[in-house]
């Protein structure tokens, strides 16, 4: 059955076997006062940081940064789906503007700036990177350097972007962002544009070599017909190939109507002549004739009416006979009208003819020249054909190929009139925020390095032990004269102890306290005899006994190592009761160890000593037992079940905590009855805890007063 012994702060506990707890990851406010402790160390390492900044100030070499300002507008290309399904307006324009921004950064924009701009052979590039004249630059390489000048600095909330360049020249800086901006201009454009361009300039570069093409070929040809004197009126095509009217053509052709015109009319001029009289003549004889047959009928009629020898038949023969008379004067006139006419159509006939075998003679000569005539003409025809097709295609588009770019140079970078880089508040900063995090580091590791008790308050956080008394280190040789002293800080500090002890179990009853640490040195044997002499002091009877049989530490203090019936020869059974040691000066009866005994495990493992010590209590109030350390030892916890009471000693910043959460481990697994912790030897390094009392410590009992586990 779990036995239940109260703790100072007035909790009660179990005395059954506790978990050891582990160490939190981070304890900042650990890490805040192991600040406070070595912040001298740490301004130093942070002040060093800020000269480091200082010096890089000064060494670092001057930066000078140039802007120029693009605006770039969205090309709305229709709708886009993804997967089925369309993508809103907005995620549109977040990748396309991201698109551009990527573009602004490539490799491919990097190389076009640096051809453009001819940087491999720009002295004031070469020089503000200090590439030398001689050495070869690859535009790889100048494009690598150009890029990593250039930073793209969109502006929130519209479409205007900063293209800013950072070099050691203001001119450079001007020069490469202007440039910058520029070639994106160009390959935007490009980008959209660009087939186009191209088909206009090579149709520009075709059509002026067309046009090259067919004056040589026109000039050819009149240079040909001026040689031979070739004079075309008219020239077109057929399927049967080229028809061409020229000059002789045509005259030839007029000469030949007129002579067909010439012998039809000579023809009918013979045919008149050989006709005779009456045959074809003129409206005259004619009239003539058709008068004379109409008296002729006349005169029958009147003849047969009035008979042969009436006056009117006789003026009707007489009539008669005067048209007869006139009709043959007429008859002899028309026959020569008729060879007249003859003779001039015939004359007409053969001047015609003479002209037509004339002209035919230069036609037939004209027609060999036609045929290289006609092949130099038809190199015209060709020439000029695909000319007006070229011309066509080039106005096609100039009306539908020409567009506007979709990105505007706003501003263009001006030369920077001072360096923005270094900034010594800048550089400053960074060395400071170095510095915190260096010192931050270096806490971090002393902490981990050193994880001793700096704050006795992580005695109760980290073991779950209350803290029965804080105990100051003392600048002194005489450490008797300290505890015998009530007034002074060795001693206030034992009192409160006994007062937290009396808080922690019921002092009026005769009670048995054992005083263990760690390991030796700690300060177990000087607490157990302070408790002892406190103790005694309120008027208890107090017996104090040295049960560290293998050190001795407290019979070596109060002078009692050579008792001859020590504790060990009782405990052994060698005596009946170990000798009893009156000390005045402490007011306190005192059992020492005696001999050391070769197994000391073996004497505390048995009955006697709870026996003992049960026997004690009817003499005695109070029994101090200083016993030995628990790490590497069994003393201790065989020990801790013969008394009421363990009282734990911690020594300040020094040890580790997970051997002193070890040690406590093993006490709990012995079911020892843990009222607490004293934490000895606080000096300066606890002050930042708020654990300084003020004294000036400086740890020291002195060589020869101190014991080893004192």
């Amino acid at each position: 059955m779990a036995t239940r012994f109260p703790v100072a702060d007035g909790d009660e506990r179990v005395g059954s076997i506790d978990e050891p707890q582990a160490d939190p990851l981070i304890d900042f406010e650990r890490l805040y006062r192991r600040a406070i402790e070595n912040r001298y160390w740490l301004i130093g390492l942070i002040a060093g940081f800020l000269v480091l900044g200082l010096v890089a100030t000064l060494v670092q070499t001057p930066m000078y940064r140039a802007a120029s300002r693009i605006e770039i507008s969205r090309v709305d290309t229709g709708g886009t789906e993804l997967e089925g399904a369309e993508v809103k307006s907005e995620e549109r324009d977040m990748l396309y503007y991201q698109t551009q921004y990527e573009l602004l950064k490539s490799r491919f924009l990097a190389e076009r700036a640096v051809e453009e701009g001819d940087l491999t052979q720009n002295p004031e590039f070469r020089q503000a990177y200090d590439i030398a004249e001689d050495a070869e630059l690859s535009v790889e390489q100048a494009a690598s350097i150009a890029r990593d000048a250039i930073t793209i600095e969109p502006l929130q909330g519209s479409t205007l972007v900063d293209i800013q360049a950072s070099t050691p020249s203001p001119s450079l800086s001007a020069f490469l962002a202007n440039l910058w901006a520029e070639q994106y201009l160009d390959a935007n454009y490009e980008k959209r544009f660009g087939n186009t361009a191209m088909a206009r300039e090579q149709l520009e570069r075709q059509l002026s070599e067309q046009r090259a093409r067919l004056e040589q070929s026109e000039a050819a040809l009149n240079s040909y017909a001026n040689r031979n004197q070739l004079v075309v009126i008219e020239s077109r095509a057929d399927d049967g190939g080229t028809s061409r009217q020229t000059l002789v053509s045509q005259e030839l052709g007029a000469l030949s109507q007129a002579l067909g015109q010439a012998t039809s009319r000579r023809i009918a001029a013979e045919s008149a002549m050989s006709a005779g009289p009456g045959a074809g003549s003129d409206g005259g004889a004619a009239a003539l004739r058709s008068a004379l047959s109409q008296k002729q009928a006349e005169l029958a009629n009147l003849n047969a009416t009035l008979g042969p020898d009436n006056p009117k038949v006789k003026a009707a023969r007489a009539e008669i006979e005067s048209l007869r008379n006139s009709l043959g004067n007429a008859g002899s006139v028309e026959r020569s009208l008729r060879q007249a006419e003859y003779r001039k159509a015939l004359r007409e006939e053969q001047g015609l003819r003479e002209q037509y075998d004339a002209a035919k003679s230069r036609f037939l000569t004209q027609q060999d020249q036609g045929v290289e005539y006609g092949i130099l003409e038809r190199e015209v025809n060709t020439n000029r054909e695909l000319y007006n097709a070229l011309l066509g295609r080039y106005k096609e588009l100039g009306v539908v190929g020409t567009g506007t770019n979709n990105v505007t140079l706003i501003e263009r970078a001006l030369r920077p009139v001072s360096p923005y880089s270094p900034s010594l508040i800048l550089n400053l900063l960074i060395a400071l925020v170095l510095g915190l995090l260096t010192a931050a580091g270096a806490v971090y590791i002393l902490d981990l390095a050193d994880r001793t008790i700096r704050d006795p308050a992580d005695v109760k956080r980290e073991f779950d032990l209350a803290v029965l008394g804080l105990i100051p280190s003392i600048d002194t040789d005489d450490i008797g004269e300290e505890l015998t002293n009530p007034y002074s800080a060795l001693s206030e500090a034992y009192s409160s102890v006994r007062t937290s002890v009396g808080y922690a179990m019921d002092i009026d009853g005769p009670i048995s306290l054992l005083v263990t640490s760690t390991r030796p040195g700690e300060g177990k044997t000087l607490s157990s005899l302070a408790i002892a002499k406190v103790m005694a002091r309120t008027g208890k009877k107090v017996v104090l006994i040295d049960f560290d049989l293998r050190r001795m530490g407290l019979s070596d203090m109060l002078g009692a190592r050579s008792a001859r019936d020590g504790l060990s020869k009782f405990l052994a059974g060698a005596v009946d009761a170990p000798t009893i040691v009156r000390d005045e000066r402490y007011g306190l009866d005192f059992i020492p160890a005696g001999r050391p005994p070769k197994d000391p495990v073996e004497l505390l493992a048995g009955p006697r000593p709870k026996g003992f010590l049960e026997k004690l209590k009817e003499t005695y109030d109070v029994i101090v037992v200083d016993g030995g350390p628990v790490l590497g030892l069994a003393d201790a916890p065989e020990l801790s079940r013969s008394v009421d009471g363990v009282i734990y000693v911690v020594q300040a910043n020094v040890g580790t905590n997970r051997s002193v959460r070890h040690a406590l481990s093993r006490l709990r697994s012995a079911r020892a009855p843990m009222l607490g912790a004293v934490v000895t030897q606080l000096d300066s390094r606890n002050e930042a805890y708020g654990y300084g009392y003020g004294y000036g410590y400086g740890y020291g009992y002195g060589p020869d007063r101190v014991p080893d586990d004192a």
